[in-house]
């Protein structure tokens, strides 16, 4: 590296580390010159990357965990001040600061941001090579699937019907169909867990069309059929013994 390149590295670590502090020193003016498309800003996005490289080092578990959760609650302020503002431009702390939500599980903070982010299709950190949207279904669907038998409502209907909008002529998130399945799939557990076994067998279809191969909802789609027709046939013997006719 030359010796000039290096002096401008140092300058700008430097000058991140002072954007940073200024953050967490709840610097009203600093912040505030921060959440514009500033010199600045580009500050704070390098002190955005340098806290990521130090989670990196980090153990994985409840230390790291601990360290984004805190790392949320000192930036959180410089996007709350663009949000606010209604300003548009290209904000990866944005969508940084929504993974980190989504990470230490705060599903409402997570998802408020990540509706601004899909509305203004902004970019995710470099290191994430998937547009918002996708990585936002991906994200969501990996909290459903963290949340065992406790509730995931309304976020999980509210991403679905922007994969499967209910609306004639409406077109949803252009997503991988490994992801759009997984949704399906989710679907088809809680039509069933409901009793709703008509529907678990649509949607049983409805996964086949996205990707018959991937879908892998043959023996399930079986059993329901099954347990259908036997639902079929105990109706109709009931309504035969219920028919004076017939007896």
């Amino acid at each position: 590296m030359k010796a000039w390149e290096y002096h401008n590295r140092i300058v700008r670590e430097r000058r991140a580390r002072e954007a940073a502090e200024a953050v967490r020193a709840g610097q009203a003016g600093t912040i505030a010159k921060m959440a514009d498309q500033t010199p600045e800003f580009e500050l704070l996005m390098t002190a955005i990357e340098q806290e990521c490289r130090r989670l990196s080092e980090l153990p994985r578990g409840s230390e790291r965990i601990e360290r984004k959760r805190a790392l949320l609650l000192e930036f959180l302020p410089v996007v709350e001040k663009y949000v606010v503002t209604g300003e548009e431009y290209r904000n990866p702390v944005l969508t940084q600061l929504m993974v980190w939500a989504f990470d230490v599980g705060d599903i409402d903070q997570a998802m408020r941001l990540a509706r601004v982010a899909i509305a203004q299709n902004q970019p995710m950190p470099e290191r994430y090579k998937r547009d918002v949207r996708t990585a936002v279904a991906d994200l969501v669907m990996d909290w459903v699937e963290s949340r065992g038998e406790q509730p995931v409502e309304p976020y999980f209907s509210e991403v679905y019907r922007a994969i499967f909008p209910e609306e004639p002529d409406a077109i949803g998130w252009q997503i991988h169909d490994e992801i759009r399945l997984k949704y399906v799939k989710r679907a088809i557990a809680d039509a069933e867990k409901s009793g709703n076994l008509q529907s678990a067998l649509d949607l049983c279809n409805f996964a086949e069309k996205i990707d018959p191969k991937k879908a892998q909802v043959k023996t399930r789609k079986a059993k329901l059929e099954k347990e259908l027709a036997k639902l079929a046939e105990a109706a109709r013997n009931a309504g035969r013994q219920s028919d004076p006719e017939e007896k």
